[in-house]
C-alpha cells in the first residue's frame, strides 16, 4: 500500500504547495523494498512513490542536493505541463547537466588537452582483493560531473571504460554500512561480465546476491571471500561488518 511508504520519510526539505520534497532512508529501502532505489526519484520512474513526493537519498555530503532536487523538479514541471515523462527525463538531464558544467566540476578531472585523469577522483584505498583489484572509495560527485550523470554506488571498467582495469569503485555518497554489500555486487558483477555474461544479465544477477545478503547477513563474508575478499588484517580493510565487528 502507498502508505506503507511513509516508514522510508526522514526528513521534509522543502514544500511547494501540495508538492513535497522528502529526505528518505535509502539504505532501507534497498534492503527492505526496492534494491536498484539509487540518489533520488520520482513517480513514474518509481510507482510506489506518491505522486506529490520527490524523494531524496541522504547523502554523506550534500552537496549534489541542489543538483538532484532541480532535476526533480524540472522532470515533475514538465510531466504535468505535457504528461510525456520520456521528455520530462530529457529536459531534467540538460537542467542538472548545465548546473553541473556552471560548477566546474569537469575542469578537476580533464587537463587543458582535455585528457581524463580518473586517478583524481580518488579519495582512499579502502583494499585490495587477492586477485588484485583495489578498491576505492571515489567521488562520486566528481565522477557524475566529469564522466556518468548517471553513476551511482559504484562500477569497474568492464561497465565504465574510464574506470582503470585494475580498480573497483564505490561511491563515497554511499553509507558506510552500504560498503560490504555494493563491493558484493560490483565484484560480483565483474566476474560474471569477464565470463562473458553481458550487463543486463549481470546486473540483475548482482542484485539479486546482494538482496540475499542484506536478508542474511551472516552469509556476506562467505560471498565476499568466494570473490577474492580476504577478511583479515592482510587486507587492512576498512569495510565495516554489518554483523558487527571490522574487517581490519
Amino acid at each position: 500500500m502507498k502508505s506503507d511508504v511513509k516508514q522510508f520519510h526522514k526528513k521534509l526539505i522543502e514544500k511547494y504547495g501540495d508538492l513535497e520534497i522528502w529526505e528518505i532512508d535509502g539504505e532501507k529501502l534497498r534492503s527492505e523494498k526496492d534494491i536498484e532505489f539509487t540518489n533520488f526519484g520520482l513517480w513514474p520512474d518509481f510507482d510506489y512513490i506518491p505522486k506529490n513526493e520527490l524523494w531524496l537519498d541522504v547523502e554523506r555530503d550534500p552537496d549534489e542536493r541542489r543538483f538532484f532536487i532541480d532535476h526533480m523538479l524540472a522532470q515533475w514541471k514538465t510531466l504535468q505541463k505535457t504528461g510525456d515523462n520520456d521528455k520530462a527525463i530529457a529536459k531534467a538531464y540538460k537542467i542538472e547537466a548545465a548546473e553541473r558544467a556552471k560548477a566546474g566540476d569537469k575542469a578537476k578531472i580533464f587537463d587543458k588537452a582535455k585528457h581524463a585523469h580518473p586517478e583524481k577522483v580518488h579519495l582512499k584505498k579502502l583494499a585490495e582483493t587477492t586477485a588484485g583489484l583495489v578498491v576505492w572509495l571515489i567521488n562520486g560527485r566528481l565522477v557524475r560531473s566529469a564522466f556518468f550523470i548517471d553513476f551511482v554506488d559504484g562500477g569497474h571498467h568492464l561497465i565504465y571504460p574510464w574506470v582503470p582495469e585494475k580498480e573497483v569503485w564505490l561511491d563515497d555518497d554511499l553509507d558506510p554500512a552500504e560498503y560490504p554489500y555494493v563491493l558484493l555486487h560490483e565484484l560480483h558483477e565483474r566476474m560474471l561480465m569477464a565470463k562473458g555474461w553481458d550487463y543486463n544479465h549481470a546486473h540483475p544477477d548482482s542484485s539479486r546476491i546482494e538482496l540475499y545478503c542484506h536478508h542474511h547477513p551472516h552469509h556476506l563474508p562467505e560471498e565476499l571471500a568466494k570473490l577474492g575478499w580476504v577478511s583479515s588484517s592482510r587486507t587492512r580493510c576498512v569495510i565495516p561488518d554489518p554483523i558487527g565487528n571490522l574487517y581490519k
